[in-house]
């Protein structure tokens, strides 16, 4: 809602709830995932608690000030804090789960590719980032030299007449 509300599209802010998922829900369900985990994946729980603590630490840590940020809708800091919260639990999951890809079934050894296509997909990876990373770059300087303008379109008048339009910002 503040990015509706920060860009002038105050109706459609109007639409979106003005309250988020009460956090006590959200715990509730976080809680509840603590037990079926517990209950079906006893090794993975027992790795996320003793293991990977820290990184559950610091979703906890990053996660509880995104919550009430949301609630009090400063803009500021609200999306690192919420990525830090979600990497922070994903890199926990992946830790504690080491070395199965799949639990009991499938290993990192046993699931990782050949060496070759290992180097071919970092060659196209790096490739890739290059091609975006110039891109993206060169949008930035020209959205910051004032270069990066819409085109004329034309709009046709009451009388059928053409006449150049230019873009609003």
């Amino acid at each position: 809602m503040a990015d509706c509300r920060r860009c002038g599209h105050e109706r459609l802010a109007r639409h979106l709830p003005a309250v988020p998922p009460r956090r006590e829900w959200i715990s509730a369900l976080a809680g509840l995932n603590l037990v079926l985990l517990h209950r079906e994946a006893g090794k993975v729980f027992d790795r996320l608690a003793h293991t990977s603590w820290s990184l559950v630490g610091t979703s906890v840590e990053a996660g509880a000030p995104a919550m009430v940020m949301i609630v009090l809708e400063p803009t500021r800091g609200l999306r690192a804090m919420a990525a830090v919260a979600v990497s922070a639990v994903v890199g926990a999951w992946g830790w504690a789960q080491y070395p199965y890809l799949l639990p009991r079934t499938l290993t990192l050894t046993e699931g990782s590719a050949t060496a070759t296509a290992l180097n071919a997909q970092l060659v196209i990876v790096v490739v890739a980032a290059v091609l975006v990373a110039a891109s993206l770059i060169y949008l930035y300087w020209l959205r910051q030299h004032g270069r990066h303008r819409r085109g004329r379109r034309r709009r046709r008048t009451r009388r059928g007449q053409r006449r150049p339009v230019t873009a609003q910002r």
